[in-house]
């Protein structure tokens, strides 16, 4: 079913629930379990330690305390490094590809 309140934006602006991965996710059979919040605490201050070169230079120059939530974080790295404007030119240059004549496809 299409959301019809949503805009052309939302469409072309990346997600994380959007993306597909090449991890299956094993099903779990049990329906109450619990995590633990000191579990969570450790895998978001890990969270630092899995970026490099720009994305880390990017991150420590965020003012302290300016995220506060995954969603905060996930919509300025996404807007960050993967802009609609980039994103809209990459899918154009897909979606208008062309082969020349005797041009292998390789080298297209």
């Amino acid at each position: 079913m299409v959301d019809l309140l949503l805009t052309v934006y939302d469409y072309i602006m990346p997600t994380l629930t959007k993306a597909k991965s090449s991890i299956i996710r094993p099903n779990i059979a049990a329906n109450n379990f619990e995590i633990k919040s000191n579990t969570i605490q450790m895998v978001q201050q890990l969270f630092p330690f899995s970026l490099r070169n720009k994305a880390k230079q990017w991150l420590n120059s965020l003012s302290r305390g300016s995220i506060t939530t995954w969603a905060q974080m996930t919509e300025k790295f996404l807007l960050k490094y993967f802009r609609p404007a980039k994103i809209a030119k990459l899918r154009n240059e897909i979606s208008s590809f062309a082969q020349f004549d005797l041009e292998r496809l390789y080298n297209a």
